[in-house]
């Protein structure tokens, strides 16, 4: 029983919209988290790179005034080093890339410039690369700048910083975002509930009212709302189909009604002239001529039925009506004919003039 009940549940509309509503709210909040991810990823990255070019611009500036003997590369290398945030390491090439200096941390990392670096260079461009040392866990950012003078490339300076803090802030994002999305989807979930319940409220009355509406209160209507949306043109629908069976029920008991007295008429007067003949001995020709006359009456219902039946069908719209003309004249004898016995019985002298 449980069982039927909850696929019945499953099988509501309000449920159907509610998980559409969650679906493709979580396809949504997904696709944006991605993109936030990537997005800080990327900033913090180009913060990185703007910070390793403000460096490389000082360190140019100061090694086009000051000696470039060892002490002083030593002496900036420990000043770099000691940074909390971001200590940078460092090597500086020569035209042909061979390592003028190399910093300690540089060297442990066990970096080698490679052809597109000394193109670059050549060429007067930069060269940012990410990298991975198989000593270190954590990826190493990397800018190559050339540095010329009088037109000529004398050296390369390649400055480069950890990634930590980078990473750092995407787990932290990532893990923000992993605890804010089930939340979201919960109260989205619940919003979602209530307005399909909200919005799907109105067909509850349509079905409750529908139902109490039988053959014997077809003249009573559903309300519509006065929104003028949707539930409203369904609820002008549904009243006009009802409008539309009232017609038809209406039609059905005046048919039965017409059919009622059309076909007393007839058959009271057969009964009429059977109770003549019945009335007294009769000669054979009389029963004979008597019966024939049945036979016509017969025959008459029995047309007058299929023009009833063509009546319904025209009042039903199923048949197309064709003018054609009409004898009065037969159309009157038939009727004398029919109500002769009649007649006679009452002592009614009832004949036919010339037409």
């Amino acid at each position: 029983m449980s069982w039927k009940i909850g696929g019945k549940f499953y099988r509501r509309t309000d449920f159907k919209m509610t998980l559409w509503y969650v679906l493709t709210f979580s396809v949504s909040a997904l696709l944006i988290c991605t993109f936030l991810y990537l997005r800080l990823g990327h900033q913090l990255l180009k913060e990185v790179d703007q910070f390793l070019l403000d460096e490389t611009k000082e360190m140019e500036r100061v090694l086009s005034r000051e000696s470039k003997e060892t002490y002083f590369l030593m002496r900036f290398e420990d000043e770099v080093m000691a940074r909390k945030y971001y200590p940078f390491i460092f090597q500086i090439l020569d035209k042909e890339g061979e390592p003028l200096y190399i910093s300690k941390e540089f060297e442990e990392m066990g970096y080698v410039a490679n052809d597109r670096v000394l193109t670059n260079a050549r060429n007067g461009k930069e060269t940012r690369e990410k990298i991975r040392s198989a000593k270190r866990r954590t990826p190493y950012r990397i800018i190559s700048t050339p540095v010329y003078k009088d037109g000529k490339l004398t050296e390369i300076i390649q400055l480069g910083t950890h990634l930590r803090f980078v990473r750092k802030n995407l787990v932290h994002f990532r893990s923000n975002i992993l605890i804010a999305i089930p939340i979201i989807l919960l109260l989205g979930a619940l919003g979602g509930w209530v307005l399909a319940r909200r919005s799907l409220s109105p067909i509850g009355y349509i079905a409750s009212k529908a139902r109490s509406i039988t053959s014997e209160n077809l003249n009573e209507r559903l309300n519509p709302r006065g929104t003028d949306d949707e539930m409203d043109d369904l609820i002008r629908t549904i009243n006009g189909m009802i409008a539309r069976l009232e017609s038809s029920f209406k039609r059905m008991a005046e048919f039965t009604a017409d059919v009622s007295h059309e076909l007393k008429t007839p058959i009271c007067a057969m009964r009429g002239e059977a109770e003549v003949l019945l009335s007294k001995e009769r000669k054979t020709e009389e029963y004979q001529e008597g019966l024939a006359h049945f036979i016509e009456q017969f025959d008459h219902l029995n047309h007058m039925i299929n023009d009833l039946i063509l009546l319904s069908k025209v009042d039903a719209t199923q048949v197309e009506l064709k003018m054609t003309p009409l004898r009065l004249d037969l159309l009157i004898k038939d009727l004398c004919n029919l109500f002769q016995i009649l007649a006679e019985q009452n002592k009614i002298n009832l004949e036919m003039g010339a037409i």
